[in-house]
């Protein structure tokens, strides 16, 4: 299986690392979900078409993650 692509984007509402999925991959659909649930609320899945999606997740998500399970 080949690594997902990951770029940093900066727009108005913060910096987003975007990691593209190509769900034709065996384990490309599984590796999202894994994925997306292991950021629960710091990202988000954007389908492009049929067979490819984008996870948007947000800059400093983890620490936001880490600070809430603190409290």
């Amino acid at each position: 299986m080949t690594l997902p692509r990951t770029e940093l984007f900066s727009g108005g509402a913060g910096a987003y690392e975007l990691v593209a999925f190509d769900l034709r991959v065996p384990g490309a659909l599984w590796r999202l979900i894994s994925e997306g649930s292991a950021w629960r609320g710091c990202a988000h899945v954007e389908l492009l078409g049929p067979r490819h999606a984008i996870l948007v997740i947000r800059a400093g998500g983890a620490a936001r993650h880490r600070e809430r399970r603190a409290a």
